[in-house]
């Protein structure tokens, strides 16, 4: 992941960026993000 940190000039916004590797397999594939808010609360997006 080359970068994952705050999003610029955004208040309370994260940015992820990831490298998708050349030699995956086409097709469809799917992206899970899995998130933990401050009360504990688990999200999969």
């Amino acid at each position: 992941m080359p970068y994952l940190g705050y999003a610029v000039g955004l208040v309370r916004i994260y940015q992820a960026d990831l490298t998708i590797p050349n030699d995956v397999a086409t097709g469809t594939h799917q992206l899970l993000c899995t998130v933990m808010n401050a009360t504990g609360n688990v999200s999969v997006q």
